[in-house]
C-alpha cells in the first residue's frame, strides 16, 4: 500500500486524509517534537475512529525532551500507532487506554521496564513491532494472550521468546538483533509460519531451522554466517533473500518445486550456487556482488521458466558484457518494465 506522511502539522486537514486514504493510500499523520494539543490530537481520534487502519499516528524523535506518553489519553480509538525511534519517554502506562490497536509499533531506547507490554491492551493487536532497547530484556511471555497476532518484529528481545509457539495465527516473524547464544531453533515448532526475516546479530549457521510451510525467508547481514543449509528442506518455499553475508561460500537448493524468486546480494566470498537448474518454478532471479564466476554459473544451466536473469560484478564494463550475452539468451533484467535499482 502506499504512503502518505504528514510531518508535523499545525492543523488537521480531514478533507485532505480521507482523499489519500480514498485514493488507496494509508496516511502517516507524524510528530517529531511536542506543540500538539489535546484539541489537535482529539480531531485525529475522530479521523481514526473513521479510517481506522489507513490512518497511523507517529511519536517519533523528541530528541530535546523526550516523549511524554501521557498525550496518547486523547486518542484512545487510534487503530495504529507507532511509538517509536525514540531515545526516552515517560508515562508509558497511557498505553492502556487504547483499546482497539490492530499495530503497534514500540521503540524507546531507554525503556528498561521488561514489563511494559503487561500495560499495553493487547487482544487486538495482528501486528506488533518491538525495536531495540538497551537493556533488550522486555518479556514476551505476554504475547500468549495475544489471540489475533499476525504478525511480529522484535528487535533483540528474546526472553520467554518461545511463547510465539503457542500463536497458531501468526504467519510473519523477523528476528532483528538476535544474539549468537539466543537459540532460535524455535521457530522449527512453528508450523504455521509462512514468512521469517532474520536481521542482524550473529552466528555461523541456520542449518536447524526448519518451519514446515514456509514460504518466504529473509538472511540479511547476519554477522559470522557460513552455513544456511539446503535450502530444499523448505518444501513451500517461494521466494528467498539472502544479503550482506561476507563469510557465506556456498548455497544450495533442493527440489523447492515452488520457489519462484531467490535474490542474493553482496555476499562477497560467495563462490558456488547449487541446484539452480532444478528449480522448474523460478521466474526472477538477481545475483548482486558475489564471487562466482559468470561462466561456471551459466553453463551450469537454469531452468525453462527463468525470464528475469540479472547477474552483476560491481564492475561495469564486465556488467555491461553479462548484460548483453543474457539478453541475447532472452533474459529480461527486470522484472517490472519501469527498472529497478541493481540491488533489488
Amino acid at each position: 500500500m502506499k504512503q502518505h506522511r504528514i510531518d508535523d502539522p499545525a492543523e488537521i486537514d480531514a478533507t485532505s486524509i480521507a482523499a489519500h486514504v480514498s485514493a488507496g493510500s494509508r496516511v502517516i499523520v507524524q510528530y517529531s517534537k511536542p506543540g500538539y494539543c489535546t484539541q489537535h490530537l482529539e480531531s485525529l481520534n475522530a479521523l481514526a475512529r473513521i479510517h481506522k487502519r489507513n490512518l497511523e499516528i507517529r511519536f517519533y524523535g523528541h530528541y530535546s525532551s523526550g516523549f511524554d506518553a501521557s498525550v496518547l489519553r486523547s486518542i484512545p480509538d487510534v487503530q495504529s500507532l507507532s511509538v517509536d525511534c525514540l531515545m526516552s519517554a515517560s508515562n508509558l502506562n497511557a498505553l492502556s487506554c487504547i483499546h482497539e490497536l490492530k499495530e503497534l509499533s514500540l521503540g524507546v531506547y531507554d525503556l528498561d521496564d521488561k514489563n511494559i507490554l503487561t500495560k499495553c491492551d493487547l487482544g487486538s493487536v495482528e501486528d506488533l513491532a518491538l525495536g531495540s532497547t538497551r537493556s533488550g530484556s522486555i518479556d514476551l511471555s505476554v504475547l500468549a494472550g495475544c489471540k489475533k497476532l499476525a504478525r511480529l518484529h522484535t528487535s533483540g528481545h528474546t526472553k520467554n521468546i518461545t511463547t510465539v509457539c503457542t500463536l497458531h495465527g501468526l504467519k510473519n516473524l523477523t528476528l532483528s538483533q538476535i544474539k549468537r547464544k539466543d537459540d532460535v531453533a524455535f521457530v522449527s515448532d512453528m508450523p504455521q509460519l509462512l514468512s521469517l526475516r532474520i536481521l542482524l546479530g550473529g552466528r555461523t549457521s541456520f542449518t536447524h531451522i526448519a518451519p514446515a510451510n514456509l514460504e518466504s525467508l529473509e538472511i540479511i547481514r547476519v554477522q559470522g554466517l557460513e552455513d544456511v543449509g539446503d535450502l530444499g528442506r523448505f518444501e513451500k518455499l517461494e521466494s528467498v533473500r539472502i544479503e550482506d553475508q561476507i563469510k557465506l561460500r556456498c548455497i544450495t537448493f533442493g527440489r523447492n518445486p515452488r520457489l519462484r524468486d531467490v535474490r542474493i546480494i553482496n555476499c562477497k566470498t560467495l563462490e558456488q550456487i547449487t541446484g539452480v537448474s532444478a528449480l522448474k518454478s523460478l521466474v526472477h532471479m538477481r545475483l548482486y556482488g558475489t564471487a562466482i564466476p559468470y561462466e561456471s554459473f551459466i553453463s551450469n544451466g537454469v531452468p525453462a521458466s527463468l525470464k528475469t536473469l540479472a547477474f552483476y560484478t560491481t564492475k561495469s564494463k564486465r556488467d555491461a558484457e553479462i548484460r548483453a550475452d543474457l539478453a541475447s539468451r532472452g533474459f529480461r533484467e527486470f522484472s517490472e518494465p519501469s527498472g529497478c535499482a541493481q540491488g533489488n
